[in-house]
């Protein structure tokens, strides 16, 4: 229904209670993907990924029910969910003064006059924990591959500053995961190919990518731990 529910534990000893303390309503078409800004020493944020109008499950429901009742009438037009052109996917959220307001939608305007931004749904996010970095290291996730964002929150602004934006290109591949390892060097991230692709920041925020391997088939591993065992057999 694309509405974030926060919820807290009042007593930390008592986990089986909890009590919803905030409510984020982001917009029409759902939420994939949600990850906290981890950093103690900042204010409370979450990064969200919504979906879009081809993938939300309120949309496609409500075009279900407009094929069935009317199918002469525009199934966009009656599904009741606002597109907009300049619709961002990808938004940070911040606790201040007992409230969670939007703090920003990610996009930025690369220094080659590329505008780095998700235009389509975002499947995965990943906020890494800062470990004493000066910038905060966030991925993202699509159909327009992976998005390495370098940002920093001002003390003396209420706003955001992009540091920085890479993209990892993955071809024409939809990446469905991706996540950093404890310290923000490494990236891995697997998409509908299959393939899970592991990538390594460099110094000069540039992403290359180290190793590739691809999922096995189910079928392939079961194969494999039958002969496994088999030749076990064999050696007793």
């Amino acid at each position: 229904d694309g509405i974030i529910r926060i919820y807290e534990a009042p007593d930390i000893m008592n986990l089986q209670v909890w009590r919803q303390t905030g409510e984020i309503i982001v917009n029409n078409f759902g939420i994939n993907c949600i990850s906290w800004n981890k950093n103690p020493f900042d204010p409370p944020m979450i990064i969200v990924g919504s979906k879009d109008a081809t993938t939300s499950f309120t949309n496609k429901n409500a075009m279900k029910v407009q094929n069935i009742d009317t199918p002469a009438i525009s199934t966009m037009e009656n599904a009741n969910v606002n597109i907009s052109p300049e619709e961002k996917y990808l938004s940070i959220y911040v606790f201040r003064d007992s409230h969670w307001n939007l703090l920003s939608q990610l996009s930025y305007d690369s220094l080659a006059g590329e505008r780095i931004e998700h235009k389509s749904a975002v499947n995965d996010v990943s906020w890494n924990p800062l470990n004493g970095r000066s910038y905060h290291l966030i991925a993202s996730c699509g159909k327009e591959g992976v998005i390495v964002w370098y940002l920093r929150f001002p003390k003396e602004e209420s706003g955001i500053k992009i540091l920085d934006a890479k993209r990892i290109s993955s071809g024409d591949v939809t990446i469905w995961k991706c996540g950093f390892n404890l310290m923000g060097t490494l990236l891995a991230f697997s998409g509908q190919d299959n393939k899970i692709r592991i990538c390594k920041g460099g110094y000069d925020r540039n992403w290359s990518i180290v190793e590739e391997f691809e999922e096995e088939d189910a079928e392939d591993e079961e194969r494999r731990n039958k002969k496994m065992n088999e030749e076990i057999m064999l050696k007793k």
